[in-house]
Formats: structure tokens, C-alpha cells, sequence
């Protein structure tokens, strides 16, 4: 979930990525509702969850900071509110 979400963010947020080619709600969705019985126990991520994630992601491109030692990085409150989220509703 963690790489789909970074990918979510690229592909709504690059501007080189033609509006027509971007990742849909329904893309995102069907990309991550099943994960394998060694994964996910068989059980498919809650759609209201991935709903909600597409929607903070598609509101607000993540913020970058220069740290001063290797040039950018996201955010740790950005990370932290996104674990939140996550953790409040870990799929039953």
C-alpha cells in the first residue's frame, strides 16, 4: 500500500503525465483490493479506506523541505497524518 500510495502521488502530481493517462479512483481501487491470502489474510482493503486515500492524495500533493544534508523529503507530519488515518481503520 505504502509504494501504490507514492505511486498515486506521481501519477496525479507530474505534470509530464497526461491528464487522460492519470490513475482514476477505479485504478486505484482495483489495484488494491487483493493482496493474497500471505498479505492480507484474503480479506480485500476497505473501499472506504481507498477511497479516502485517494482523495487526500488527489487534494494535496505532498510537501517537500529541504533538511539540509540530502536535498528533499516528504514531510513527517504529511506521513504521520496518512499513518493515522490508516491505523484508525486497518481493515477489520
Amino acid at each position: 500500500l505504502a509504494f501504490s500510495i507514492i505511486m498515486l502521488h506521481t501519477d496525479l502530481h507530474n505534470p509530464n503525465i497526461r491528464p487522460e493517462k492519470r490513475m482514476t479512483l477505479d485504478n486505484f481501487i482495483r489495484n488494491n483490493t487483493n493482496y493474497g491470502a500471505e498479505i492480507s489474510q484474503g480479506k480485500d482493503m476497505p473501499v472506504e479506506l481507498l477511497e479516502d486515500i485517494y482523495r487526500e492524495i488527489a487534494e494535496e500533493e505532498f510537501e517537500m523541505h529541504a533538511n539540509g544534508t540530502s536535498g528533499t523529503d516528504i514531510s513527517n507530519a504529511r506521513w504521520r497524518d496518512m499513518l493515522r488515518s490508516v491505523e484508525a481503520d486497518p481493515g477489520s
